[in-house]
């Protein structure tokens, strides 16, 4: 029977140094040991959530009655604490069987050799399950690590687009903008027509990761990363810092934008507050609730910046397995549930958009989310967003040269640029 347990706290980061050599010592290569357990052997997974909206619906009833002799325990996590918890844990032998941190921060554990080789239970997968296992092939792609080899599979993503309110581009007769400085022009515009508005929401503080926004932008201005290091002191990273440079200079964004967050941002827009942003994709149904798709507010996925080649990049929600489970066939078993249809629709309706193909064909989905048809082209070539193993330190000094374009419009962004880009680098060789 499922069974939930209480949240861990997070582990000190004095610890983490310690952790690492005994985790690698304790974790499996993953060359063996994949025969499935008898059939009259209890086997109790645990799952780390990152949150308990990943929880399914059922609590996992329906794996557990179609795999009689397994038992999923949870523990939730916070994604940006499961790397961290997940050294220490398995130092002290009590890792889980399978976690889900996002693709950017848990290239550190595949180098370290802390995740199971899932190379032959794909096979098997594919053997047992084609159908699935062909469903499943863009979460396998963001479950696949620089190295080649596959550690898990994506389940869920939250793509971050640039929405904007097609009544109010109506109302001042701006056409649908093709580029960055089409839409800036737009913000131009709105600025005119509704003077008591914010034209353009961003998120300045430094409560949500930089990688959900600021790198997607970055990317798909034509942005470029060395090794999962975003080059930021080039043509792209400093376009960018001066777009929002621009938008602080000229009163087209909140004067309250460095202390703004995600939750700002999307707020101020369900609200009228202001006429575009960058908001990710699993918020469309509560900007639903207040606003109707088509009418009043649309999505920009083919944005690009003149002469530029665009990359669309995000993170996904990665269930992967851990390197010393002891049932690692068991596990991939949950794995699968995990990345499946069932599991992707229920989690889709009510939370996060499944990477499962015949989820994005479901009538039922398609009804409640009317703008995945406009998107799917996109999230086709879409690519996990590059990461290093110092990732949260890297996105450190992003936030940090992020902040300092906001807060200083006239600053020249090219020195900004050129002086993160000296500190990623210096920390990407550490």
């Amino acid at each position: 029977m499922f069974t939930p347990s209480p949240r861990r706290t997070r582990a000190t980061a004095g610890a983490l140094a310690a952790a690492l050599g005994l985790t690698l010592a304790a974790c499996s290569d993953g060359s063996s040991g994949a025969d499935p357990a008898p059939a009259d052997e209890e086997v109790e997974l645990v799952l780390w959530l990152q949150r308990d909206e990943f929880l399914p619906s059922d609590s996992f009833e329906a794996f557990e009655a179609e795999h009689e002799n397994i038992t999923v325990r949870t523990v939730t996590i916070p994604a940006e604490e499961q790397v961290s918890s997940f050294l220490l844990s398995s130092a002290a032998g009590d890792a889980p069987d399978v976690l889900m941190p996002t693709t950017d921060l848990w290239p550190p554990l595949a180098q370290e050799g802390a995740l199971y080789d899932m190379t032959d239970l794909l096979q098997t997968w594919e053997e047992e399950d084609p159908e699935g296992f062909a469903n499943a092939a863009t979460g396998i792609a963001f479950g696949t690590a620089a190295d080649g080899v596959t550690y898990g599979v994506g389940m869920t993503g939250a793509p971050t687009w640039m929405v904007y309110r097609t009544d109010w581009f109506a109302d001042a007769g701006i056409d649908e903008p093709q580029t960055y400085d089409e839409l800036l022009e737009a913000a131009r515009t709105i600025q005119d027509e509704h003077p008591d508005m914010t034209p353009f929401g961003i998120v300045g503080g430094r409560a949500a990761s930089p990688a959900a926004k600021f790198l997607t932008l970055f990317y798909m201005m034509g942005g470029t990363q060395v090794d999962g290091v975003p080059q930021f002191d080039s043509e792209a990273g400093i376009y960018l810092l001066e777009y929002y440079q621009t938008l602080m200079r000229e009163g087209l964004a909140s004067n309250d934008t460095l202390a703004w967050t995600s939750d700002q941002t999307r707020g101020s827009f369900i609200e009228g507050i202001e006429g575009m942003t960058m908001i990710s994709q699993n918020i469309y149904p509560s900007i639903e609730d207040s606003l109707a798709f088509g009418e009043e507010w649309g999505v920009l996925p083919h944005l690009t910046r003149d002469g530029a080649d665009r990359l669309m990049t995000f993170r996904a929600v990665t269930a992967l397995i851990a390197g010393n489970t002891e049932h690692p066939y068991e596990a991939s078993l949950l794995v699968r549930y995990l990345a499946g249809e069932e599991y992707g629709l229920d989690i889709s309706m009510r939370y996060q958009p499944s990477l499962n193909a015949a989820v994005q064909e479901n009538e039922e989905y398609l009804a409640q989310s009317p703008w995945v048809p406009e998107l799917t082209e996109y999230l086709a070539s879409a690519q996990p967003l590059p990461a290093h193993a110092n990732a949260a330190e890297i996105y450190e000094v992003i936030h940090d040269m992020k902040q300092e374009a906001i807060g200083n419009p006239d600053a020249d962004a090219a020195a900004i640029a050129r002086d993160a880009q000296e500190q990623m680098d210096a920390i990407a060789s550490e």
